[in-house]
């Protein structure tokens, strides 16, 4: 029997659950049984069904998702505490000793389970850091979980400077050439479309910029169009829905017709999420630079054109990006014409980036003493 591995994570943000998702699909490629845990399933049923309804507001107000951020605190008091003793009950039935954790809203939960088991000795808890500064789920529980080991994507070298060094691979294709792309650029607000990106749509418009948006409600959708396209993940979808077989989904995706129609197909056999095939084909990504967006951007090899960041984690997510050239502030792209010689630049770079980062699935699988089939 192949070892048992646990994934921690919530749906907070899909930056946080899509990267989860990867992981499961390619640990379970290597012959391991892996399983998705998420943080909502702990939740009162009345806390979990107003996650829409800050979602759409966060979606709707940079200001007041940036407020949010702020006030960012340790969510124990928030969990069930009968379900969470049912799943830590759980846990130590079935032997589960191998966790991934994605969002450090679960270390509580971790530390309980530690305090259950007393010998944990034989756990390995690998904390996954898909920011190069800190995130607030990680900073409210500063001092917890010391003894866990930390996997950054972006760890800090000899010289206090952000160095590559992992790499979440998305597709195991190669690259487009960047001549052979479409002459477009896909705009996101990351999963839950917080940020300024919206502003963007419009003076794209007039600089002849064709724009593939990902909106995130039918009212994204303007009536004119031009030559931008509109793409939606299901706005009914939510992380912590399971399919027939007990599985999360990457979301459901689809492009919006000129008639306003969106038909979402299921997508069970996919190893990544549809999304990427638009920012692998595309001259760069227009967003806040989240971490998942930095994931994507170095698989594909597709430049982040960055707007204004998430709080001080994507702070040093751009700071980054933009010291490495694999990305620029729009403001400066502006200034530069809206250069496309200088978008090839950064796609050069981040192709030779790759060669050179490591596979964190591969380091995991060593990292959790587990066999790799």
């Amino acid at each position: 029997m192949s070892a048992f591995v646990t994934v921690l994570s919530a749906a907070n943000s899909l930056g946080i659950y899509v990267p989860a998702k990867l992981l499961q699909h390619q640990l379970r490629a290597k012959g391991l049984q892996v399983q998705i845990e998420m943080l909502e399933q702990l939740y009162p049923a009345v806390t979990r069904d107003s996650i829409p309804r800050y979602r759409k507001a966060f979606h709707q107000s940079f200001r007041v998702a940036k407020t949010g951020y702020h006030l960012a605190k340790n969510l124990g008091d928030t969990l069930d505490p009968t379900k969470v003793e049912a799943l830590l009950s759980k846990w130590k039935e079935e032997g589960r000793k191998h966790f991934i954790v994605m969002t450090g809203f679960w270390i509580p939960v971790i530390e309980r389970y530690k305090e259950i088991m007393k010998e944990t000795s034989s756990l390995t808890i690998q904390l996954i850091r898909l920011d190069a500064g800190e995130s607030a789920s990680y900073a409210v529980h500063r001092g917890l979980g010391d003894d866990y080991h930390n996997v950054w994507m972006f760890e800090v070298g000899g010289n206090e400077e952000q160095q590559l060094c992992r790499q979440l691979i998305v597709s195991r294709e190669a690259p487009v050439s960047f001549e052979s792309r479409a002459d477009r650029y896909t705009i996101h607000g990351g999963g839950w479309g917080i940020g300024t990106y919206q502003t963007i749509i419009d003076p794209a418009r007039q600089q002849q910029l064709a724009l593939n948006v990902i909106a995130y409600y039918l009212d994204d959708i303007p009536d004119n169009r031009d030559f931008h396209r509109y793409y939606m993940i299901d706005p009914e979808w939510n992380p912590w829905d399971i399919d027939e077989q007990g599985d999360h989904r990457f979301p459901p995706f689809a492009e919006v017709n000129e008639q306003g129609n969106v038909e979402f197909l299921s997508c069970s056999s996919r190893s990544y999420p549809e999304v990427f095939d638009l920012i692998r084909n595309s001259r760069a990504v227009i967003s806040k630079p989240g971490g998942a967006t930095l994931v994507d951007s170095l698989s594909a090899a597709t430049p982040v054109i960055m707007l204004e960041p998430f709080g001080s984690h994507e702070e040093a997510n751009m700071k980054l990006w933009e010291s490495e050239g694999f990305g620029i502030r729009y403001e400066q792209w502006k200034e530069a014409g809206f250069s496309i010689d200088l978008l090839r630049e950064l796609h050069d770079n981040l192709l030779r980036a790759r060669e050179k980062a490591v596979d964190v699935v591969e380091e995991l699988i060593v990292s959790l003493h587990v066999p790799n089939n």
